[in-house]
Formats: C-alpha cells, structure tokens, sequence
C-alpha cells in the first residue's frame, strides 16, 4: 500500500506555480502570478504579473537595440532585476497562497455538509418512511445522519455529544 504524501511534497506540489518563476530570464515568472492570483482570487496578484510581464517585454525589447548601445544593458539589467524580483516575490505570497487554498476547502467542506443536511432534512420531511429506512438522523454507522439526529432513534452516547445534553438527560430522551 502507499504512504501518505510528505506534507512539504503535498506543500509544494500545491504551488508548482513558483517554479515558474525559476524559468530563465524572467520569461514565465509572470505567469506564476496571474495563476496564483486566479486560483485565489487575488487581483492584486494578477495585477504584479501584468506589471511582470510589461518590464521583461520592455527589457526584452531594450535589448535588441544593437550590441554595443545603453539602451542593450539596461534592457539586460531589467531583465535579470525582473527575473530576481519574482522569485523573491513568489516566495513571499507562497504561505498566503496555501492559507487560501485551506481556507477554499474547509469552505467546501462547510458547503457539502450545509447541502448534506439540507438533503436529509428534505427527506425526512417528504418521505419519512424512507428516510427512516437510510437511516437518517443515526448517527450510527450504518445509517446516514445528514447532519441531523433522530431523537427517537440515536443512540446514547450521540444524544450526549448535543450541546448542553448530559448522560442523565439522553438517557431520559
């Protein structure tokens, strides 16, 4: 069987993105921006790739002036100083990009449940014979709880889990 991912691969794997900004020359670390920043949605972020991207276009266009011109070194110079920045750049907005991609899925989770529980209830209030027969509100495994518990049929030890419900008081229900 396989193992669990390393959490720091997982991490990685997670913001491939910054490896484009590794690409020589600045010419991809534009892109890891306005990736990052769509898949977080993060305007300010996709806004730093468009400015990426116009400095190594500028640089880029600088340099063709002719071998021995200014204008040649300083395109040269913007380039690398591009190039450098958006390492330095994607390596700082990193742990926010990963705060955000958790916060996305705990959101998800909180959604699923919402719509769960929704389901459950719908059933149990159109269908009840049937909702009783899936089991839902048990909280037991083989039944489906939806987020919701059946007071008539949960057992003990769920009624206990209930804010304010102590093991005196789910024996009597």
């Amino acid at each position: 069987s396989r193992s669990p991912p390393d959490a720091t691969v997982t991490c990685w794997r997670a913001t491939w993105w910054f490896f484009l900004t590794l690409f020589p020359l600045a010419l991809l670390g534009w892109g890891a921006f306005v990736y990052a920043g769509m898949r977080v949605r993060k305007p300010q972020w996709i806004a730093w790739g468009v400015v990426y991207l116009t400095l190594t276009a500028v640089g880029w266009s600088l340099t063709q002036a002719g071998p021995d011109s200014t204008a040649n070194g300083i395109g040269g110079g913007l380039v690398l100083f591009v190039w450098a920045v958006t390492i330095v750049h994607a390596l700082a907005i990193r742990p926010a990009y990963l705060d955000r991609l958790e916060l996305d899925a705990k959101l998800d989770r909180a959604e699923d449940r919402l719509e769960e529980r929704d389901e459950a209830r719908r059933l149990a209030e159109e269908d009840p014979v049937r909702a009783r027969e899936l089991g839902v509100g048990r909280p037991d495994p083989d039944g489906f709880a939806g987020g919701l518990v059946d007071l008539n049929s949960a057992p003990v030890a769920a009624l206990e889990e209930l804010p304010g419900v102590t093991h005196k008081l789910a024996t009597k229900i």
